[in-house]
């Protein structure tokens, strides 16, 4: 898989190496759906020359939103596709030019302990890296699009009629139960917890907002375990769900780091909202058509979605698991109480086998890569196309530049 989630192709000269800057510049950039209709799908594409500002333009001529990230292997630019239908292909053109849609329709807006998260000025998210009741960092409060909540608020507040249970149940976060004897899932006598170090990206853009954090993993005595290097994108999605892609390293910088077979955690992690919970009229689906914890939980699966009624409105989240994750399709750890949880290192407990091992140790210096993406939608899974939003992640269109 390629860090940026979408297709690479890298444009060199007849000598096989990488052009550089040149103007003016004008590259005709070709997107083919392949076989399936695209709607708001984002996507990225590396181009060799280094260049800070450039315009998109469409085969009408009207541009549109691009974004630029400068690397050594050149410029990354990054776009959303609108609407494309199946089979079909369009020609853009990428110049040399002042971007007009250059401003901040993703922004970040750091505050105390906290960065808040707007699409088009309107509050979305919040990653929460500390503060007085902080253990480990979290995404709350989180809005679908119609701006009803679809994640649980305690214990960061208490609502009237939400449940109280599991309290390291907060909202979306990365935790897991056993790592090195260490317990950083609960917030029991003993645990562990996950430390924020720094930022290492901090981007507001017309295409996506991103946060880069390097992460400590400590015991209950504050002895380090091992980092996480995690990135949250934020796209500027307009449809009927928000998207948001997660990518987790975690880097065995103290040594080898054992992840114990236990149920007790997720790489990624949702507590919904208690009004979406099963038997207050919730669903969980996932991709192979399993309804609900009795044909969910301990299974492997694609994606899972967990959707129901909230605030007078239908709205749900939808978990992605890539194709490069270790173990893929992932095991899902996910209960008709409100949890769900990405875990591929359960196994004895999700098939009921004790001699089936998900136990896995990292050596020392290795790293362990995670990519999701987080679907966060208004209404069901068929309304929300949840299937087809995760061929758009694992298969984006066919991107090519003359």
């Amino acid at each position: 898989m390629n860090r940026f989630n979408g297709p690479l192709k890298i444009v060199k000269s007849p000598m096989g190496c990488p052009l550089r800057r040149a103007y003016p510049m004008e590259k005709k950039i070709s997107v083919y759906a392949g076989n399936h209709a695209r709607m708001n799908c984002p996507v990225s594409i590396l181009i060799p020359e280094k260049f800070d500002e450039a315009v998109l333009l469409d085969e009408g001529g009207s541009e549109i939103p691009l974004q630029l990230e400068s690397g050594e292997d050149g410029t990354l630019i990054s776009f959303i596709v609108a609407s494309l239908d199946a089979e079909q292909s369009e020609i853009l053109t990428l110049k040399s030019g002042e971007n007009s849609k250059g401003n901040g329709a993703v922004e970040l807006v750091p505050r105390e302990d906290a960065i808040d998260v707007k699409i088009s000025g309107e509050h979305f998210t919040t990653y929460v890296h500390g503060g007085e009741d902080f253990v480990r960092p979290y995404l709350f409060p989180v809005l679908a699009p119609s701006g009803v909540k679809v994640t649980r608020s305690y214990p960061m507040k208490e609502v009237e009629g939400e449940s109280t249970d599991h309290r390291h149940h907060r909202s979306i976060w990365v935790a897991f139960g056993e790592v090195n004897e260490v317990d950083n899932w609960s917030e029991g006598e003993g645990h562990g917890g996950t430390v924020h170090k720094d930022f290492t990206e901090q981007t507001s853009g017309p295409v996506f907002a991103k946060i880069g954090t390097k992460n400590d993993w400590v015991s209950s005595e504050g002895k380090k375990v091992m980092e996480e290097w995690s990135s949250f994108k934020f796209y500027n999605i307009q449809d009927v769900g928000h998207v948001i892609d997660v990518e987790v390293k975690l880097v065995a910088t103290e040594g080898d780091v054992f992840f114990g077979d236990t149920k007790e955690g997720g790489i990624i992690s949702v507590r919904m909202a208690s009004s979406i919970d099963v038997p207050r009229g919730g669903t969980i689906e996932n991709s192979f058509g399993g309804i609900n914890e009795g044909e969910t939980w301990g299974k492997k699966a694609h994606w899972c979605d967990y959707y129901g009624p909230t605030e007078g409105k239908v709205a749900g989240i939808a978990v992605m698991d890539h194709p490069s994750n270790l173990r893929h399709p992932t095991n899902w750890h996910v209960r008709n109480y409100g949890l769900m949880t990405a875990n591929c290192f359960g196994l004895s407990y999700f098939y009921n086998d004790k001699s089936i091992r998900g136990d896995y140790t990292l050596k020392g210096g290795e790293e362990l890569v995670f990519n999701y993406r987080l679907y966060i939608h208004d209404g069901s899974t068929s309304e929300a196309d949840v299937g087809t939003k995760y061929h758009d992640y694992i298969n984006p269109p066919e991107i090519n530049v003359e």
